[in-house]
């Protein structure tokens, strides 16, 4: 007698509770979040979230309107110095993206003004 097997694909799927957190601080360390104006560069890390199958990598993006798809492979901190969205997600093993998510990045950094040195006599 041969018993019928029935095979099933696992599926990996993300909930919102695993999406990965993004940490933001201003150069001289202190934390920022979202919107807050920064007159300094601001350094992101990305890091946590969870998926059955493990967390593969991470993944983001930066764009002036907040639309564009994460699609640059994180490998570490980066830091932007002017009005701009950051976008990141997590990627888990089985390739299934989590939720988009997305921090306002207000650095409003003012270059150094180099004068002329003028003398008076």
């Amino acid at each position: 007698m041969v018993l019928p097997v029935t095979l099933t694909t696992p599926s990996y799927k993300f909930s919102p509770s695993t999406k990965p957190t993004l940490t933001a601080k201003t150069s001289s360390g202190s934390s920022i979040t979202s919107g807050t104006l920064s007159t300094e560069p601001i350094t992101f890390t990305i890091s946590g979230g969870s998926s059955p199958s493990g967390i593969y990598k991470y993944e983001y993006c930066i764009d002036s309107n907040n639309t564009c798809t994460p699609n640059k492979d994180y490998i570490g901190a980066f830091t932007v110095s002017e009005k701009s969205y950051v976008r990141y997600r997590a990627v888990n093993h089985a390739l299934t993206p989590s939720a988009t998510s997305s921090f306002y990045a207000n650095a409003q950094v003012t270059p150094p003004i180099c004068k002329r040195a003028t003398t008076l006599h």
